[in-house]
């Protein structure tokens, strides 16, 4: 007979925010899936293809709330501009969006500014009445929206320095939040060098988005890619976690064994555990891949772990490596069957 044990995952990581789609969106897409008659195998495949497509909409609703949070949700949603990869599109969705008149003015003078639309930008602007442009610019508009307003009014040299030069700090959200930000403010690089210094600088800081990354790595140099690399392994390893990517994770962790310290290989594996596995996360089959990222490790790492014996999650680590193990998760529930 075989033993269960079963796991609490909130037991495990108190900290760990749920990023599940409402009840009722899920009753809704199961029904859906279910009236199409498909075996339950199949329903499955579909139901964890549509999953991240599902958490797509929800992050950029979220990132979107504040600009747009007062819009039909509907006009919203028929705006999505969607990539092949099964990813929005987000500069060619805000270009929609700004360019609908049935949206608020200042919503989409805003989403212009927050995108770097300037044609957008600019005509919006024109368009706006007085009363508009101070609503735009109260002291709570966001720093992007008063950047563009003052490069509007007068071409300022806070404009300026808020834009593109000596004032990084604006791209530096971009780098972590909007890559069309930081696409913008490259695009002011007077010179290749000057670009590799900011990418470098960019690069250091703690947090960088998947598209941002896509967006940026091609642009570095082989130096600065390495220097990337070895600064900040994990940062850069773990945005191939994120939808469409994971694919190519291991092909990336392959690259990066020598970067990767051992504390950071500990970190991936909890976080691999806790934030993919125990969430249930449908859009990827992250039980083979922590195995597969556990196997190709170097021994020291694997050596390294088993050190750390005293600490139950690499005790549940060890139950997951084995190959006669069932692994089944059920809502907050992980089900070990041995």
């Amino acid at each position: 007979m075989k033993s269960c044990y079963m796991i609490k995952s909130g037991q495990c990581n108190d900290r760990a925010r749920s990023f599940r789609v409402p009840k009722v969106k899920e009753e809704i897409i199961q029904r859906k899936i279910t009236d199409y008659g498909l075996c339950k195998r199949l329903q499955k495949k579909v139901r964890n293809l549509v999953s991240p497509i599902v958490a797509e909409i929800r992050k950029w609703r979220d990132y979107h709330s504040y600009i747009l949070d007062g819009d039909a949700d509907v006009e919203l949603l028929s705006s999505l501009y969607w990539k092949s990869e099964g990813a929005i599109d987000t500069k060619k969705t805000a270009e929609l969006l700004v360019r609908r008149d049935s949206l608020d003015k200042i919503d989409r003078f805003v989403l212009a500014c927050e995108y770097c639309l300037e044609e957008d930008i600019r005509r919006l602007w024109n368009r706006m009445s007085e009363f508009e442009r101070r609503k735009a610019s109260n002291e709570k508009s966001p720093h992007m929206v008063k950047a563009w307003i003052a490069k509007l009014v007068d071409g300022s040299q806070y404009a300026r320095n808020s834009l593109y030069t000596s004032n990084y700090k604006l791209a530096a959200w971009g780098f972590e939040h909007n890559v069309e930000t930081l696409r913008y403010y490259l695009q002011q690089c007077s010179t290749s060098e000057e670009k590799q210094r900011y990418l470098v600088k960019f690069a250091r800081l703690t947090y960088a988005n998947i598209d941002v990354i896509r967006y940026v790595f091609p642009l570095m140099d082989r130096n600065t890619q390495e220097l990337v690399l070895r600064r900040t392994p994990f940062i850069t390893l773990r945005c191939f976690l994120d939808w469409p990517l994971q694919t190519v994770f291991m092909n990336v962790a392959n690259r990066m064994w020598n970067y990767l310290s051992e504390e950071d290989f500990c970190v991936m594996l909890r976080y691999i555990l806790f934030d993919r596995i125990f969430r249930e996360t449908r859009d990827f089959n992250y039980v083979d891949l922590l195995k597969e990222f556990w196997y190709q490790s170097p021994t020291h790492f694997k050596e390294f772990v088993w050190n750390l014996h005293e600490n139950s999650i690499f005790s549940l680590l060890k139950l997951l490596i084995e190959p006669k193990i069932q692994i089944k998760v059920y809502k907050d529930t992980f089900y070990v069957y041995i």
